[in-house]
């Protein structure tokens, strides 16, 4: 399986303040991706912050509930208001299993994720406020119907 992310700088963007993370915690593979939007004075570093922070609340909660990944999101983002009052960003976050190819996936805003195959993605999020869906069946059936897959 090949996991790869891309990021490209908006059209009325003077620069792009995305920032990813991606690591492993046992049989989880934990990836992150946060878009920092320019309306504040700190988007990039808030970009970079929050992917640091949600990877760390990911790793801790992978093994558990939805519901605890949640509850740590509310923790992590509560501490924001002390340094990012002004600034905002849309985020992604997947937690593959990778014994089960079962998925949860978390997002915020218009930051997507996708399986791309050749010239083609498959979308499995559409830009909006935060929700959680799990896919295990819909992408564990999509990677082995294709031979593999990628996150975009």
């Amino acid at each position: 399986m090949q996991v790869r992310w891309f990021s490209q700088k908006g059209r009325e963007r003077a620069r792009n303040s995305d920032a990813a993370a991606v690591g492993q915690q046992g049989q989880y593979l934990l990836a992150v991706l946060v878009d920092g939007a320019e309306k504040g004075p700190r988007g990039a570093e808030l970009a970079r912050h929050w992917a640091d922070a949600v990877m760390q609340a990911l790793a801790e909660a992978a093994a558990r509930s939805q519901a605890t990944v949640h509850a740590r999101l509310k923790q992590e983002q509560a501490k924001l208001r002390h340094g990012f009052l002004r600034d905002i960003a849309s985020y992604c976050m997947v937690c593959l299993d990778l014994e089960t190819l079962a998925a949860n996936v978390w997002h915020c805003g218009d930051c997507r994720i996708g399986l791309r195959h050749s010239t083609e993605t498959h979308w499995l999020t559409t830009p909006h406020i935060l929700s959680c869906i799990s896919s295990a069946c819909h992408l564990h059936a999509h990677l082995k119907s294709k031979g593999g897959g990628s996150s975009s």
